[in-house]
């Protein structure tokens, strides 16, 4: 190859992978979901989990930052509020509650598989012995599922 088929096939490879990745992976910043609901702050966290990835979240806690509404709190003194902004709450129990199930099953061996519920959220481990579900429903509903030998676990 001549070095503009070679560049020619480095780009080719480039955008085909971006393509992947993009088609693959949900966005990696939340960034603005002060202006979410609560409801749409959970499925952030959830969808994400139930698709294989992780969530970090750089909770403002005590700090008190207005700009943007970001972090609202009652009482400060030097910008320190003397309590968490209740508005994450149910966020940071997300985030408990994810953790939670995630003990609940063998991370190394469940994957995401979608298509076993009408949710697309699913994380499954199906060997023909001992296998293990997790669904989410990000509307509350959870719909139904295909989950083949169910004499293993449902979490």
């Amino acid at each position: 190859m001549g070095e503009t088929e070679d560049q020619d096939f480095a780009d080719y490879i480039l955008r085909k992978w971006k393509s992947d990745l993009q088609s693959q992976c949900q966005p990696h910043s939340y960034f603005r979901m002060w202006n979410d609901t609560p409801r749409q702050n959970r499925n952030y966290a959830w969808q994400n989990f139930m698709t294989g990835n992780q969530v970090l979240f750089m909770d403002p806690y005590v700090l008190y930052y207005p700009r943007e509404g970001r972090n609202k709190c009652i009482s400060t003194v030097n910008a320190i509020c003397s309590g968490p902004d209740p508005r994450w709450d149910n966020f940071r129990q997300n985030l408990g509650y994810i953790l939670r199930y995630s003990r609940k099953v063998n991370l190394a061996n469940v994957t995401p598989r979608g298509p076993l519920s009408s949710t697309r959220y699913c994380l499954a481990q199906t060997p023909a012995k001992g296998a293990a579900y997790l669904a989410y429903a990000p509307s509350g509903s959870l719909g139904h599922g295909k989950f083949p030998e169910i004499g293993g676990r449902v979490v």
